[in-house]
C-alpha cells in the first residue's frame, strides 16, 4: 500500500506539472465516461432495477395470440381469464385490468379522469394497501356489485387537498354515482399512474379482447410450465368457444413483454458509447506515448538505479489510474447532469412511469469503477509496457534530447493507435448516417392525410344520460353543425379513433363470395361521421365519401375500405359495390368507396387493411373531433369548448392537439435513438481527428532534426510536405479499410431499425468515408505545412 500511495502521489505531481497534458487527456476520458454513464443508467433503469412489486421474478404477463389472423397479441378476453383463474395449477394468483377513462362531475364542472378497472386480485399481486380506507373485495368485483372507487394519492391531493373525510363521498363518473372506499399510497403507480381504480365486474361469459392479464407463478414454476398449463385449459374449451381454435395463451416475463422493445436499441447505444470510450482511450494512449519520449531518460535512470520492469510498468499504470480517475470523476458529474436533462425533457413525452428511475445507484457506481479501471488498462497498458522495456542507459542519455527522433517502436505503436481511432470513428459515423438517413425517410413518408392546420380534440359522453345510441348521434351531429359554423373552419368531422392514438378497434369481416375464414386478418375498423375523411384530406381513389343519408338507420348499410383492403380481396377498381359483413353482425354492408392508405400506428409501419363505418353502425361514447381551419387551429379551442359546455356541462374537452404534433410525437423515440447515436458518433469522430492531428504533429516535432538535414541536402518544401502527408495518408487508408469492415458488421445489427434505407447504403458509406478522409487529410495538412517551413540552420543550431 505504501508503494501504491507513493505512485499515486507521483502521478498527481506529474499531472500538476503538465497542465496542458491534463487539460487534453482528462476531458477526453470525461466525455467517454459521461456517455457510458448516461446510456448505462437508462439500461439499468429499464432492465436491472427491481420492479415495485413483491416476488418480481415470478411476475408474468398473460395474453392471447392469433397469428393466423395477423395479431401477435390480441389482449385477453375475460372469459378466458375466468377459466384460467379457476382451473390453473401453476399460479399463486392472477388478475386482469383495463385502462379506462370517464367524465368526473364535481360542482357542475367536468373533467376527464384516467381509471384502472381491475379484478380484486390485482392488489395482492402488486402488494398495494390503501393508506386510507380499504380496497374492494371479491363481492364488489361481481357484475351486480356496488359502485365503489379508490383514489390515487396524487388525485386525492390535487382534487380534494388530502381531505381526511373523503371516505363515503360520492363521485359521479359518466353520470353514475360511485362511493369512495379508500385512497392508495403514493407509490401505487405500477404499471401506470392512474387517477382512480374500481372493480372490473365482468360477466364470466363476456366476449371481446383488450384486457391485460398479470399473474404470479407458484414458487419453482417456470414460464413454460405455466404456458402449458393454460394451453391445456384453453384447448379444453374449444367446443364451447370456436375462437379458441385460432388463438392460444401466451405467458411472458412481465419485463420482457413490455420493455423488450427497448432492449436492442439500448444495447446498441451501450456498444456505441463503449466504442466512443475506446476512441477516448486511444487519444490518451497517443498523448501518453508522445509524452513518454520526453521521459525515456527518466525511465532509463530508474532502470539503472535498480527499478525492475514490473515496478516501472506499475508506476506508469498508477499514473494512468490517476488520470482515468480524474476523467471518471469529471465524466460522472457531467453524465449525471446530462442524464437529468434528458430525463426531464423526454421522460414524460415518452410515457415513462414514475416508478422507473434513472438514478446513480450501486450498480451505476460499480459500473463507473469498472469503466475507470478499463480506461486505465486500455489507455495505459501500451505506454506502460513500452516504458518498462529494457534499454541501454548510456544510449538513452545520449539521444534523449527534446527533439530527438522517436524510436521506431514508439512510432509504430502511435500509428497503430491512430489507425484504430480512424476505424472506430468511421464505423460509428456510418452507423449514425444510416440511422439519420432512415429517420429522414420516415419523416418524408406521406401519412395519407392532412397534418397542417388541423385541430384535434377528444370528447366522451357519460354512459347514463347517453345510453340511447340515437341521443349520442344527435349530440354529435349538432356539435358538428355548430363547429362548422365557426369563423375560419373549412371542414369538421368526428371519428372514434385518430391516427397515432392507438385506440382503434379490430374486427373480423366476412367477404361475400369468400367462404374461408380462419386465414382472414383482423381489420382495423373506424367509426366516422360524414365529413371526417374530407376534413382529414384523405384521398378518394374510387366511389364516394359518406353522405348524411349513410348515417341513418333507414336504407342500405355502407362502408368505405382502404387501398390495402381492396387489393387484398379484389382490386381498387372492382371494390365498389362489393359486400362485407362484420362477423358479429348479420347485415351486409356495401362498399361505396376506396381511399388511399392512411398510417394508423406509425409512419414506419406497414399498411394494414382498414374499414370505415358510418357512426350510426359503430356508435361509441367517445369521439375525436377534427377541424380544418384557414387560420390558427389553436384559436378554435375556446369556441369549441364553449360549444360543448353549452350543450352539456358534464362533457369535458380533452387531449387537445394539432395533428402535426401527433405525427411528431410518433417519431419521438426513433428520433431520440438516432440523434443520441449521431451525437456520440460525431464526438468520437472529432476525437479521432484530434488524435491523427496530434500524432502527425508529434511526429513532425520529433523529426525536426531529420527534416532540417533533408532540407539542407536539397529537399524542397513541397517534398517535405508530401512526405508528411504520405505518412498520414497511409494511416488514413489503413483506418478506412478496417473501419469499413466494422461498419458493414454494425449495419447488420442496425438493419431492423432502418426504414427505406439499405444496410449497405452506398451513399452513406461513400459520403461518410469521403468526409472523414477530407477532414483527416486537413488534420495532416497543418503539421505538414509546418514541417515544410522548417529553417534548417536554426534547427541544426538548436540541436
Amino acid at each position: 500500500m505504501r508503494v501504491l500511495y507513493q505512485d499515486i502521489r507521483s502521478g498527481v505531481r506529474m499531472l500538476s506539472r503538465n497542465p496542458a497534458f491534463s487539460v487534453i487527456a482528462v476531458p477526453c476520458l470525461g466525455l467517454g465516461v459521461a456517455a457510458c454513464i448516461i446510456i448505462f443508467s437508462i439500461y439499468n433503469g429499464l432492465f436491472l432495477c427491481p420492479l415495485p412489486v413483491p416476488h418480481q421474478d415470478r411476475l408474468v404477463d398473460l395474453t392471447e395470440t392469433a397469428p393466423r389472423s395477423g395479431n401477435q397479441f390480441t389482449g385477453l378476453p375475460y372469459r378466458s381469464f375466468h377459466a384460467w383463474r379457476q382451473q390453473n395449477e401453476t399460479f399463486e394468483t392472477m388478475a386482469v385490468l383495463g385502462m379506462w377513462g370517464a367524465n368526473l362531475s364535481i360542482d357542475n364542472q367536468a373533467q376527464r379522469v384516467t381509471i384502472f378497472r381491475t379484478t380484486h386480485e390485482f392488489f395482492d399481486i402488486v402488494g398495494i394497501h390503501p393508506i386510507v380506507g380499504r380496497r374492494y373485495t371479491a363481492e364488489e368485483d361481481r357484475p351486480s356489485g356496488p359502485d365503489v372507487v379508490l383514489l390515487s394519492y396524487g388525485f386525492w391531493e390535487r382534487r380534494f387537498g388530502k381531505d381526511p373525510t373523503i371516505l363515503g363521498r360520492t363521485l359521479r363518473l359518466d353520470g353514475a354515482p360511485y362511493t369512495v372506499i379508500g385512497v392508495l399510497p403514493p407509490e401505487a403507480t405500477f404499471p401506470l399512474p392512474m387517477d382512480l381504480w374500481y372493480p372490473l365486474r365482468e360477466h364470466p361469459d363476456q366476449t371481446g379482447w383488450g384486457l391485460v392479464g398479470i399473474g404470479r407463478l407458484k414458487e419453482g414454476v417456470t414460464v413454460g410450465q405455466a404456458r402449458d398449463d393454460l394451453l391445456r385449459i384453453h384447448k379444453g374449451l374449444t367446443e364451447q368457444r370456436p375462437d379458441n381454435e385460432v388463438t392460444w395463451p401466451i405467458v411472458n416475463d412481465w419485463r420482457q413483454r413490455y420493455l423488450s422493445g427497448y432492449r436492442q436499441g439500448t444495447s446498441i447505444l451501450l456498444g456505441v458509447v463503449g466504442l466512443m470510450l475506446l476512441i477516448a482511450c486511444c487519444n490518451v494512449t497517443s498523448i501518453v506515448l508522445a509524452r513518454g519520449a520526453y521521459r525515456s531518460k527518466e525511465m532509463a535512470l530508474r532502470g539503472a538505479l535498480g527499478a525492475t520492469r514490473g515496478r516501472i510498468i506499475r508506476q506508469v499504470l498508477t499514473e494512468n489510474l490517476v488520470l482515468s480517475a480524474a476523467g471518471g470523476i469529471l465524466g460522472t458529474f457531467l453524465g449525471y447532469w446530462m442524464l437529468q436533462v434528458l430525463v426531464a425533457r423526454f421522460a414524460e413525452r415518452l410515457g415513462v412511469p414514475p416508478w422507473m428511475t434513472f438514478d446513480l445507484d450501486v450498480r451505476c457506481v460499480l459500473f463507473c469503477v469498472s469503466v475507470v479501471a478499463t480506461a486505465t488498462i486500455i489507455s495505459g497498458l501500451l505506454p506502460a509496457l513500452h516504458a518498462g522495456y529494457a534499454r541501454d542507459v548510456h544510449t538513452v542519455l545520449q539521444t534523449a534530447g527534446p527533439h530527438a527522433t522517436a524510436s521506431l517502436t514508439r512510432r509504430r505503436i502511435l500509428s497503430g493507435v491512430v489507425v484504430g481511432q480512424i476505424a472506430l470513428a468511421l464505423t460509428l459515423l456510418i452507423g449514425a448516417g444510416l440511422l439519420l438517413r432512415s429517420l429522414g425517410k420516415v419523416q418524408d413518408v406521406d401519412p395519407g392525410f392532412r397534418t397542417a392546420d388541423i385541430l384535434t380534440y377528444y370528447m366522451r359522453l357519460p354512459t347514463g344520460p347517453y345510453l340511447d345510441a340515437n341521443k349520442r348521434r344527435v349530440f354529435y351531429e349538432q356539435h358538428l353543425e355548430k363547429v362548422r359554423a365557426l369563423p375560419g373552419v373549412e371542414h369538421a368531422g368526428l371519428s372514434d379513433n385518430l391516427p397515432f392514438t392507438f385506440q382503434g378497434g379490430y374486427r373480423h369481416f366476412d367477404i361475400e363470395g369468400r367462404p374461408e375464414r380462419n386465414s382472414d386478418p383482423s381489420i382495423h375498423t373506424r367509426g366516422v361521421m360524414p365529413g371526417y375523411l374530407e376534413t382529414m384530406g384523405v384521398t378518394l381513389l374510387s366511389g364516394r365519401f359518406f353522405a348524411e343519408k349513410d348515417n341513418l338507420r333507414a336504407g342500405e348499410r355502407t362502408a368505405i375500405v382502404n387501398e390495402t383492403f381492396a387489393n387484398r380481396f379484389w382490386t381498387v377498381a372492382a371494390a365498389v359495390g362489393k359486400r362485407i359483413r362484420p362477423r358479429d353482425s348479420k347485415d351486409w354492408m356495401r362498399v361505396i368507396g376506396v381511399t388511399k392508405d392512411v398510417t394508423n400506428h406509425g409512419l414506419d409501419q406497414r399498411m394494414q387493411p382498414s374499414v370505415y363505418l358510418p357512426y350510426v353502425w359503430d356508435s361509441n361514447f367517445n369521439m375525436y373531433g377534427v377541424a380544418h381551419t384557414s387560420g390558427d387551429p389553436l384559436a378554435l379551442v375556446a369556441p369549441i369548448q364553449q360549444i360543448v359546455q353549452s350543450a352539456d356541462s358534464g362533457v369535458p374537452v380533452d387531449d387537445i392537439q394539432i395533428m402535426s404534433q401527433r405525427v411528431d410525437e410518433s417519431l419521438l423515440l426513433p428520433s431520440v435513438y438516432s440523434w443520441v447515436f449521431g451525437v456520440f458518433a460525431v464526438v468520437g469522430g472529432i476525437m479521432a481527428i484530434a488524435g491523427i492531428y496530434g500524432v502527425i504533429s508529434y511526429s513532425v516535432s520529433q523529426r525536426t532534426q531529420e527534416i532540417a538535414i533533408r532540407v539542407a541536402l536539397g529537399a524542397r518544401p513541397g517534398d517535405i510536405a508530401r512526405h508528411v502527408m504520405r505518412q498520414g495518408g497511409i494511416l488514413i487508408v489503413m483506418g478506412l479499410s478496417i473501419g469499413l469492415t466494422g461498419a458493414f458488421a454494425l449495419s447488420r445489427v442496425l438493419a431492423s431499425f432502418l426504414f427505406g434505407v439499405s444496410a449497405t447504403d452506398v451513399t452513406i458509406f461513400t459520403g461518410v468515408s469521403a468526409l472523414l478522409v477530407a477532414v483527416a487529410t486537413l488534420a495532416c495538412y497543418v503539421p505538414a505545412r509546418r514541417a515544410a517551413r522548417v529553417d534548417p540552420i536554426a534547427a541544426l543550431r538548436y540541436e
